[in-house]
């Protein structure tokens, strides 16, 4: 066991500082629920409606927070706590995530339910993703910055693997 984490730690230095750790765990955990929502909320909309201009409607609710606030975003989070932006923007998601699924539950949930619930969650996701980023020299360090990156690409691109599964 000692032999693992010494060769993984010799190899990603990143994980050799437990809150990068927690927070890389924390991270994977989350984008798995991010893609399954992402394919969920098309898939709601149509069977809902059944038109496909709504599946549209839904792409754009989610990325026009993207191009409103990420640029504005990377401003705002040089002046805020990182890690208190992180924590408050996760929040915001998840109670989104429990106003989707409470809806869908009830079987109350309307494409303007779905849209608005999409443009929360992109402008959360706007923000949450820059402050998060900016966290990473902050948990792993200077030296450990590029594993620390290639660690959180990877974590994040095996859960747009597995969210959707």
């Amino acid at each position: 066991m000692a032999s693992i984490k010494s060769w993984l730690t010799s190899h990603f230095p990143a994980l050799s500082s437990r809150d990068y750790v927690l927070f890389l765990i924390g991270q994977f955990v989350s984008v798995i629920g991010t893609w399954m929502q992402a394919t969920a909320l098309p898939y709601l909309a149509y069977r809902i409606s059944g038109r496909p201009l709504d599946l549209g409607l839904i792409g754009f609710a989610t990325t026009l927070p993207t191009l409103l606030f990420a640029l504005p975003a990377g401003v705002l989070v040089e002046r805020w706590d990182k890690r208190k932006a992180t924590i408050i923007l996760q929040i915001l998601m998840s109670v989104q995530a429990f106003g989707l699924a409470y809806l869908t539950f009830t079987n109350q949930l309307q494409i303007w339910h779905i849209a608005t619930l999409a443009f929360i969650y992109g402008s959360a996701v706007a923000v949450e993703v820059t402050a998060r980023q900016a966290m990473l020299i902050e948990l792993a360090g200077k030296e450990a910055l590029p594993s620390a990156i290639a660690l959180q690409t990877t974590a994040f691109n095996l859960g747009r693997i597995i969210g959707p599964l």
